[in-house]
């Protein structure tokens, strides 16, 4: 979706960061920034505080999570997350 180099980065992320889910913001200029994730239960969920970037003016254009024990496409909850996360500064998601 955000083309092959994003994708590139954010997997030595995830690979790095496993067994948690890795979180990532894609920026305006079609860059990539790990984010921490705040979850209480970073294996199974995530949470990514967005403040940050809002506050900075860098708003992003796109999140992105890995899923360590999921099927690698996006679930049912984290759709309705995004949804939801379109009107707040703050996104979460966990096991569907």
């Amino acid at each position: 979706m955000f083309g092959k180099e994003i994708e590139t980065q954010f997997k030595r992320a995830a690979i790095l960061n496993y067994p948690n889910e890795t979180v990532g913001v894609v920026l305006p200029d079609k860059t990539l920034e790990i984010i921490t994730n705040t979850s209480n239960d970073p294996v199974n969920m995530f949470s990514a505080d967005l403040n940050d970037f809002y506050i900075s003016g860098r708003s992003p254009i796109g999140l992105i999570h890995s899923h360590t024990v999921h099927p690698e496409a996006p679930s049912a909850l984290d759709m309705q997350q995004q949804i939801a996360a379109a009107d707040t500064e703050k996104a979460s998601c966990g096991q569907s």
